[in-house]
């Protein structure tokens, strides 16, 4: 994991997956959540994406826990998606990546945060060699 996780950070839907499946990726930042290293942000609508994601491997029940016990963490500020909508919209006019991933990105621009995603997917990475976002993208997989 990259030395510069650390702070205020934007978590995109693929950070809150590999936290919730526990995976190998996700326990560096799991350390940094609980000692305060990282402020994590998400937003409502990244959770309704997050569910869905669980319940397709998981079942409905064990999906909506999963995502009810996220809220009660309290280790993740969960800040309502409709303040950046419009910046969103927007974004995704000009840009060829998923809509979530438009509010996610426009949520760090919003706040002046970076956003930490959990790989360089091949849509972000054609977007990003077209033109840099306005906020600074991170990703727990550097290697990608």
């Amino acid at each position: 994991m990259s030395s510069e996780l650390n702070g205020s950070m934007v978590f995109d839907t693929s950070v809150l997956v590999e936290l919730s499946v526990d995976s190998p990726i996700s326990k560096a930042i799991q350390v940094s959540i609980s000692n305060g290293q990282i402020r994590a942000l998400t937003g409502e609508l990244n959770l309704t994406e997050l569910e869905y994601i669980l319940c397709r491997s998981t079942g409905s029940e064990r999906s909506k826990r999963s995502i009810e016990l996220l809220r009660r963490a309290n280790q993740i500020e969960i800040v309502p998606s409709s303040s950046f909508l419009e910046r969103a919209a927007e974004m995704k006019c000009s840009r060829s990546i998923s809509l979530v991933d438009c509010v996610t990105i426009s949520m760090g621009e919003s706040l002046e945060l970076p956003v930490l995603f959990a790989r360089r997917e091949s849509e972000l990475k054609t977007e990003l060699r077209k033109k840099a976002f306005k906020t600074r993208l991170l990703f727990m997989d550097s290697r990608a």
